[in-house]
């Protein structure tokens, strides 16, 4: 047994640390077998915190042997009601890189970005994988007039630092400020923050 075997198996260690171990154990020719055996136990580990398990989860998904059973824990992963939303967000962002999965994990990432809890993370996220998407997203919340004025005002800052949507964005912004004169984004947020906290300009 080589000295990274040790490591994964030592419960006198701290978890992280034998995660790194087995992620170590994936990366040489003769032992790449047990590092993955240890990644997916550490994923099905329940005595595991959300974090590890999802990157024990992800770190299985970069194999190509192991891709499709990483994307099964995943996907488990991401519709946890239990798991840390921060988690579930990065579960779903996993999703969305893998061939197949995109699609779902774009999905998740625009339900994750609704959520006033979880918005900017997953917005954040979202942007990356698909921007065209995260645009579309933005769009939709300021023209649901269900909405808050703060959150539609929110989607429209957003969507004016978003390349191509700039001038969309601001225009918006304006038009939540009640502004019939030209007005920077900037201020245009701040009135609409103002009027949503303090109910004034």
């Amino acid at each position: 047994m080589t000295w990274l075997a040790r490591f994964a198996e030592d419960t006198g260690l701290k978890v992280p640390d034998r995660m790194q171990a087995a992620k170590a154990l994936t990366e040489v020719r003769e032992e790449w077998e047990a590092g993955a055996a240890w990644l997916a136990r550490f994923a099905e580990d329940a005595t595991v915190d959300d974090y590890g398990r999802v990157w024990s989860a992800w770190q299985l998904a970069l194999m190509d042997e192991y891709e499709e059973a990483a994307a099964t824990m995943l996907t488990r992963f991401v519709e946890e009601t239990t798991f840390n939303g921060e988690d579930r967000i990065w579960a779903a962002w996993g999703l969305a890189q893998l061939d197949g999965h995109r699609e779902a994990g774009i999905e998740w990432l625009m339900r994750f970005a609704r959520d006033p809890a979880l918005s900017n993370k997953a917005g954040e996220q979202l942007a990356r994988v698909d921007k065209d998407a995260y645009a579309s997203l933005l769009i939709s919340i300021m023209e649901d007039t269900t909405q808050t004025d703060f959150a539609r005002a929110l989607a429209a800052w957003n969507l004016s630092d978003a390349d191509g949507h700039r001038q969309a964005g601001a225009a918006w912004l304006a038009r939540f400020s009640g502004s019939t004169e030209p007005i920077s984004p900037v201020e245009a947020f701040e009135r609409v923050w103002k009027r949503s906290n303090y109910g004034a300009e």
